[in-house]
This record gives C-alpha cells, sequence and structure tokens, in this order.
C-alpha cells in the first residue's frame, strides 16, 4: 500500500464527530477503572491498608462521626476551619454524611478529577494538533500508564497528592494555553482548577508556583508590553490577590509548621538517598523502566516530526525537573515518596507543546501507542495480580496482626495500643469497615509512632524518661496492647525514643501479671514473637484464648 493510500485511509478516522471519540474514550476510562478497581479489592484481600491512605480513611469515619451529632451547617463550618489539608475531598461528601463510612467513599471526589483530566487533555491536544487520532492515542497511551491501577499508588488509593496532581496538571494545561491563545475561558479555567488543586492537597502549591514559574514570567512580560487584555489583567489580579495569595499563605504556614519544623518529614536526608527514592519510585513503582523508555521515545519522535520550538521545550523540561530538583536537591526528602504523584500528570501534557507535522509519521506514532498501549494494560493486570497474590514477607505478618487485632476488638471505643510498630490505625479502619466497630478520637499524643519528629512535636520534648513515663502513667487505661519481645525490640527501631518506650513498656506489662494477662501471642518474620495482654482490671475485658 503506497503512502498517498495510508493517509487516505486513515483520514477516515478523523471525519469521526469529535463526541464519538469522546464516548470511546468515557468508555475505555471505565474499562480502566474497573481493572484497577478490580485489582484494589483483590490487593485487600492478602494486604494491609497502609500509611497515608489509612490515615485518610480514619478520617472520614471520625467525620462520619461527627456528623451523627451535628448539623450539616455545623459540619460544613467545622471542616472548613480543620481541614487545611484536604477540603475538597470531604466537601460533596458532607451532603450525604452516610457515604462517609464507605470504604471506597472517596472515589467520588477523586475519579471525576480523573474523567476530567483525560477529557480536558483529549481536547487540547486535539486544539493544538487539529488531529483526532493522534489525541486519542495519546490519552489511550496514558492510561495505559502503570501508576493508574496500582493498588498502592492509583486511581482507587485514598491518596491525596494524585488527585490534586490531575488538578495542577489541568491548571498548568490552561495557563499555558491561554498564554499562548489567550482565551477568557482557558483563564477561567486555569483559575478553578488551580484552587481545585490546592483545596486537594495543601503543599501542592510549591508545585503549582514552581512548575508554571516561565510561563508567569511569560505572562508578567506580556503584562509590562500591555499585550494583554484589561478584562483579562483584572481577572488576573483580583484571582492572585483574593483567593490564589490567602490560600498559598495559609498552606506556606501550615507546610513550614506541621511538615518541617514539627515533623522534619523526611527532609535534609542527604542528596544520594533522595536520588535513590526518586529513581526506585519512577521506575518501579510509578512507571516501568520500559514504559518510561517507551514515553521518552515517542516524546523524541514527536519532537522531530514538529514545528520545532526552542523556547516551548525548555518550558515543558523545566516543568518536569522542577519537582525532582527541589525533592532531591533542595528538601533531600525519602519519607515521602507518594509526593511526587503531584507532578505525574504533567509529563503528559508534551503534545500540547509542540504542533506535530500531518504525515506518515504521525500516523506510525498513532499506530505504535495504539499497540504498545493495548500490550500495557494487559501486562498490568497480569503482573500486578500476580504481585497481589504473592504478598511479601512483610504484608503476610501485618495482615496476621491485624486480623489478630480485629478480633479482640469487639466493642466502640476499645482502647489499645501497638508497641512494636506504628499500628494504631490499621485495625481500627480495618475493624470499622469489616464489624461498623467505631473507635475513640485519635490523641497523637498517646500514638506510639515509629518516627522521632512526631514524639517530640507531640510531647514538646526529646527527653526519652519523660516520654517513656507520659505511656506508663496511662498505660493500665488500655483494654488491651501489643508488645514485643525485649531482645527484638532494640532491632525495630532507628530512634531512641521509640525503643525507649517501648522498652519500658513492654517491660511493665510483662511485670505486672495482677493487671496484664498474655492472651495471645504469633509468631512474625518481620517482628519476631509478639504477645497481646489484656487489662484484667477492665470490665470490658475479653480473650481471644489463642495462646
Amino acid at each position: 500500500m503506497k503512502i498517498k493510500e495510508i493517509s487516505t485511509f486513515f483520514n477516515v478516522f478523523e471525519k469521526i464527530p469529535l463526541y464519538i471519540y469522546f464516548v470511546f474514550l468515557f468508555l475505555i476510562a471505565l474499562g480502566i477503572t474497573y481493572i484497577a478497581y478490580t485489582l484494589q479489592v483483590s490487593y485487600y484481600t492478602l494486604h494491609d491498608f497502609f500509611l497515608d491512605p489509612v490515615f485518610y480513611h480514619h478520617y472520614l469515619i471520625q467525620l462520619y462521626d461527627y456528623t451523627q451529632n451535628h448539623s450539616l451547617f455545623e459540619t460544613i463550618k467545622f471542616e472548613f476551619f480543620h481541614n487545611s489539608k484536604s477540603f475538597f475531598r470531604t466537601f460533596p461528601l458532607l451532603f450525604f454524611p452516610k457515604l462517609l463510612s464507605y470504604k471506597y467513599s472517596f472515589l467520588i471526589t477523586g475519579l471525576p478529577l480523573f474523567y476530567l483530566f483525560i477529557g480536558f487533555l483529549f481536547y487540547s491536544i486535539y486544539r493544538i494538533q487539529q488531529h483526532k487520532l493522534f489525541a486519542f492515542s495519546f490519552i489511550v497511551l496514558f492510561l495505559s500508564s502503570n501508576f493508574i491501577v496500582s493498588p498502592i499508588y492509583g486511581i482507587t488509593v485514598f491518596w491525596l497528592d494524585l488527585t490534586a496532581g490531575f488538578a495542577l496538571a489541568l491548571a498548568t494545561m490552561f495557563n499555558y494555553l491561554w498564554y499562548k491563545e489567550e482565551r477568557t475561558s482557558d483563564l477561567y479555567l486555569f483559575c478553578i482548577f488551580s484552587i481545585i488543586s490546592i483545596l486537594c492537597r495543601d503543599r501542592i502549591f510549591i508545585f503549582l508556583l514552581a512548575i508554571n514559574f516561565p510561563i508567569f514570567l511569560l505572562i508578567l512580560y506580556k503584562i509590562f508590553k500591555k499585550e494583554i487584555r484589561k478584562k483579562h489583567l483584572i481577572i488576573i489580579i483580583l484571582f492572585s490577590s483574593f483567593i490564589l495569595l490567602p490560600l498559598i499563605i495559609r498552606d506556606c504556614f501550615f507546610f513550614n509548621q506541621g511538615y518541617i519544623a514539627a515533623y522534619g518529614y523526611g527532609t535534609k536526608m542527604g542528596i544520594s538517598d533522595s536520588l535513590q527514592v526518586f529513581s526506585n519510585v519512577i521506575t518501579h513503582q510509578f512507571f516501568s523502566l520500559k514504559h518510561l523508555f517507551f514515553l521518552v521515545i515517542m516524546y523524541i519522535l514527536m519532537f522531530i516530526n514538529s514545528k520545532k520550538n526552542t523556547l516551548n521545550l525548555l518550558v515543558f523540561v523545566y516543568s518536569i525537573l522542577v519537582v525532582p530538583f527541589l525533592m532531591i536537591i533542595i528538601l533531600q526528602s525519602t519519607k515521602a515518596p507518594h509526593v511526587y504523584l503531584g507532578f505525574i500528570p504533567v509529563i503528559f501534557l508534551f503534545p500540547l507543546y509542540f504542533k506535530l507535522n500531518n504525515n506518515i509519521l504521525l500516523i506510525a506514532t498513532c499506530i505504535v501507542m495504539l499497540t504498545y498501549s493495548m500490550f500495557n494494560i494487559y501486562n498490568n493486570y497480569d503482573s500486578i495480580s500476580w504481585r497481589n497474590n504473592n504478598p511479601s514477607t512483610y504484608s503476610k505478618d501485618s495482615k496476621k496482626i491485624t486480623d489478630m487485632i480485629v478480633h479482640k476488638i469487639q466493642s466502640n471505643n476499645t482502647r489499645w495500643e501497638a508497641f512494636h510498630s506504628e499500628y494504631l490505625l490499621v485495625p481500627n479502619v480495618t475493624a470499622f469497615y469489616e464489624k461498623g466497630i467505631l473507635y475513640e478520637p485519635l490523641n497523637y499524643k498517646q500514638m506510639f509512632t515509629i518516627h522521632k519528629t512526631y514524639f517530640t512535636s507531640h510531647h514538646r520534648t526529646s527527653d526519652t524518661k519523660i516520654i517513656s513515663n507520659y505511656y506508663l502513667n496511662n498505660i493500665d487505661s488500655y483494654d488491651f496492647v501489643v508488645v514485643a519481645d525485649l531482645e527484638k525490640i532494640p532491632f525495630l527501631f532507628n530512634n531512641e525514643i521509640s525503643n525507649a518506650v517501648s522498652t519500658a513498656v513492654t517491660k511493665k506489662v510483662k511485670s505486672s501479671p495482677d493487671i496484664w494477662v498474655l492472651d495471645t501471642t504469633i509468631l512474625t518474620s518481620t517482628y519476631g514473637k509478639l504477645s497481646l495482654y489484656t487489662n484484667i482490671l477492665n470490665k470490658n475485658a475479653t480473650f481471644n484464648n489463642n495462646n
């Protein structure tokens, strides 16, 4: 078949109405969502909840409990003033409080932004390229990405960062499109999605400002040259002064006080360690090396087949490198790889920056992207299914421990604590979803943690004796506790406070048979032998009878 005949054949796809492409993309997105949901359900059969998503589940459950005794207005007011981290993720659910008690209710706010990203990106690529099949093929390539259906980082996991990342990418996209074409609708959409991104995840404002910095400079240059319409200038001034700036000031204070000053948040851990974390999460968790390599090849081919624009290339490269630069070089973060989810969708804005030549190479690119994407979607499902069914030793241990504790939790507000790891939220959330049992509001000062900075922040001291005594003075108020063997404890923690607290509590429990009676023991590869002790002086004491 000659090149001209091939072009003629593929021109048929350009005659298909745009809404048909939207329908097909929506159906494919629904199919991907179903795959992700199926893999997520499969994951939870042999795996536990994990931090940080379990904390967000815990928060929704506590909010559900709050709605039972407060009006809608009181609940919204409470959320507005107390949830600076992710108000957008909870606000729609407040109108239907029962939804807060459902395990996957967070998808009500997460999935719409995922679908909006798909729809707007498809249409924007078509706007620039004027080629429907290419825009369609590229979206399918995006949907075949490993992280989309991952049961640890994907669209069906309760992360704030990924949802905020979709909103941030949309804001970045419309900011660039407005700079390029100055459509009022693009400016409005930039304002809307900027607000949504910050309300989805407080600290995302850092990425929003950093990624869009070059475009902001170009816009300022336009303003200086008086090349911007007065209407747009007024919108920019009002939005920046009365909405964006106050949100940024609020979140800047919270980020510094809540993460850096108080918790450290895994910062200043060294550039090489930070780079290793980034490399691992990008090449093994969010993507595979194969998928990254394919994306790079496709982008090179697109650039070769485009009307080359050096400035646009620099802007795009900057937009995908600035976040790793901030996290690796400036913050040197190693403890929060999930924050990279906040910029991952920006990687897929590449086709907006370069107008491709409509030739046989463009058609070949579409064919290759569609073929590869179908293969990768199947490969993702197959490999994740295998990992779901073959949990690691650590996952098996965690599941075993959670099952033991959930079985022990028999009534609302059962008070307990584990001193072998930071483990309080997982069994409590599991017990609620499986048995409908509520628990008392979380007291961070009483919660045992593996993070030294959490102890020093909540107790306002780093004195191990003072902190240990606090737990010793309160331990007898618990219904049951889980402890490790004394000789194993020094190997479980990498900080002296967790070590000291765990050791002190374990000694007291094991030396107080008139209060604490051994109930259950289990052997684990990760923690050694764990023992569950029941407080027999507590009127709610029950026994597993499983020694």
